[in-house]
């Protein structure tokens, strides 16, 4: 299919991006081509000279209300912009989810950004695009600039863990049986579920050695903090969970600091000057503005110490 601007549009397979795609494809989503075809799809377009030139990959999401498709990412070179190759790719990948009875598409945009102008564009309320407060995205990296606030964070640990009587493991390599029975729980009480491997809704696995479980004075699980692999040498923080009642013990707080000491702040002849975390150099978690408590901690603690900052705004079409 040709536009005005003689540009070819057309579906991909994870060989197609692998082979002529993926310099269009960020570090974090390269692992994701192999899923192309099963969770994932991908919409590529190419220019007059039969060259690469635009990158739609979605991802399919199961929810109560039907399946979601979520552009994750949408990326056109400089020299194509501003030729209708975004919106071509964009209503490609809508009708498809029409024709697949996807009922739902979703993309995030993040806020104060080159892009952001570009992709309100690209989603007009006159189309059906419905906009809502999403997610904060934070990345840490600078050593001297964190391991400071993660000091004064340790030490406030200390200081409200007295008296509380809970103790911290590595997470489980497989579903125990007491994970298996909260993942039950969950479906029937309004508590955190921990990660299930037979949720495909799921695109990671956990990175064991820096995932956390808690327990509490009877050796009962009450919280967790699991982290994964979400690129080259950067370590989501993926789901954190405190059972009611722990919340002011200062649980939360240890989870992230012993995650964050071993994960960034162990010491090596690599480091640049002290500069660099390590082993891992970049840590990466998300705040929800909805979760007040939380994220004005993160505001007030970590907002001055991050390398990046984004806030992102979910834009939702009904099909």
């Amino acid at each position: 299919m040709r536009d005005s601007h003689d540009h070819h549009l057309e579906q991909l397979t994870a060989d197609q991006v692998s082979r002529s795609f993926s310099h269009l494809c960020s570090a974090i989503l390269r692992p994701r081509i192999a899923e192309i075809g099963v969770k994932w799809q991908a919409w590529g377009a190419k220019d007059v000279h039969n060259r690469p030139c635009g990158l739609l990959l979605a991802k399919r999401i199961a929810s109560e209300s039907g399946t979601i498709l979520s552009v994750v990412s949408l990326v056109v070179t400089p020299d194509e912009r501003r030729k209708g190759v975004a919106s071509r790719l964009l209503l490609h990948i809508r009708s498809a989810a029409t024709q697949d009875g996807i009922s739902r598409l979703h993309l995030s945009i993040p806020l104060e950004r080159p892009c952001t102008a570009a992709l309100h564009k690209l989603t007009p309320r006159r189309d059906g695009w419905t906009n809502s407060p999403g997610k904060v995205v934070v990345t840490l990296s600078d050593r001297c600039r964190v391991e400071p606030l993660l000091i004064r964070l340790e030490q406030s640990v200390a200081r409200m863990s007295r008296r509380a009587q809970w103790h911290i493991e590595p997470y489980p390599r497989k579903l125990t049986s007491e994970l298996k029975q909260r993942l039950q729980r969950s479906g029937s009480e309004p508590i955190g579920a921990p990660w299930d491997p037979a949720d495909n809704s799921y695109s990671w696995e956990p990175e064991h050695r820096f995932s956390r479980l808690l327990r509490g004075d009877r050796g009962q699980i009450i919280g967790w903090l699991i982290t994964h692999t979400a690129g080259i040498d950067l370590l989501r923080y993926g789901k954190l969970w405190i059972d009611p009642g722990w919340e002011q013990t200062g649980a939360p707080l240890a989870l992230l600091c012993d995650v964050m000491r071993a994960a960034h702040f162990q010491h090596s002849n690599e480091t640049r000057e002290g500069e660099l975390c390590w082993p891992v150099r970049r840590g990466c978690f998300i705040s929800h503005p909805t979760n007040e408590r939380l994220h004005n901690l993160i505001l007030r603690k970590f907002k001055p110490v991050c390398d990046s900052w984004v806030e992102v705004e979910n834009c939702l079409l009904n099909l």
